[in-house]
């Protein structure tokens, strides 16, 4: 194999070992079938932080040339690749490791379904539970939720660990497998 990366496989996985400039160093997960995608590229696999997320993602980035009079390139992210998403799609990490690309653990999907599979809460967040805020204008814990593309209030509370708990229920009842953590 002609990958760029050193790289060491365990059990039908492949771990392409990455360090960034500043010595840190990440492990960055596909199956052992797609080093052959990594290969053909003929690139060095490298991480980036994704402010947007707050997130590592894998990614290549692809030398297109000088175009008026510039380099010019293309950034071509591992998840992306190795599920062969087409554009206006999104990619979704099951288990939310930005960095573990096995086909198992990604998922293809529209927008609304991938921002709703979170890791965690708001950072603004004062309740400590996610979907779960304080109502001033009533004196209680509110929970609501995006459904249908509509921020959607599901009920009031005196105690917030009661509204979390049905935070929680109403997350899995609406969102099923995309209701994320927390």
């Amino acid at each position: 194999m002609g990958i760029k990366n050193d790289y060491s496989i365990k059990d039908g996985a492949a771990f392409i070992h990455v360090t960034r400039k500043n010595g840190d160093k990440f492990d960055v997960i596909i199956d052992e079938e797609d080093l052959e995608i990594i290969d053909e590229l003929d690139f060095k696999v490298h991480v980036s932080w994704h402010r947007d997320n707050q997130q590592y993602y894998a990614e290549i980035c692809q030398y297109l040339g000088i175009i008026e009079g510039k380099p010019r390139y293309k950034t071509l992210l591992i998840h992306r690749l190795v599920t062969k998403a087409h554009k206006g799609t999104h990619v979704d990490h099951k288990n939310h490791d930005s960095l573990d690309n096995r086909k198992d653990n990604l998922r293809v999907t529209e927008a609304n379904k991938n921002l709703k599979h979170r890791k965690t809460k708001n950072t603004n967040n004062k309740s400590g539970y996610r979907n779960v805020c304080w109502e001033k204008n009533v004196k209680m814990w509110m929970v609501q939720l995006q459904i249908d593309g509509k921020n959607t209030r599901l009920g009031y509370f005196d105690d917030v660990h009661e509204a979390g708990r049905y935070a929680e229920k109403m997350r899995n009842t609406y969102y099923g497998d995309f209701k994320g953590k927390e």
